[in-house]
């Protein structure tokens, strides 16, 4: 869901307007436009690993999950 919320889909090529207003991600919410052209999907790959390591460590701290 990371990937998707933050990867940009389309950006709409209007002069003068900032990318937040005319990109869109895959879930559809406004995105701003990620520097590199074919490099830009690394931002959002770091992005997605980022917040799964972190939900995987809150994930294996919380007590519903322990082991006994």
């Amino acid at each position: 869901m990371a990937l998707l919320g933050t990867m940009t889909m389309g950006c709409d090529d209007v002069g003068g307007v900032p990318s937040w207003e005319r990109c869109r991600s895959a879930l559809g919410n406004p995105i701003i436009e990620w520097p590199g052209r074919d490099l830009g999907i690394i931002f959002p790959l770091l992005i997605a690993i980022a917040v799964g390591i972190v939900t995987w460590w809150l994930l294996g701290r919380s007590v519903l999950f322990r082991r006994r």
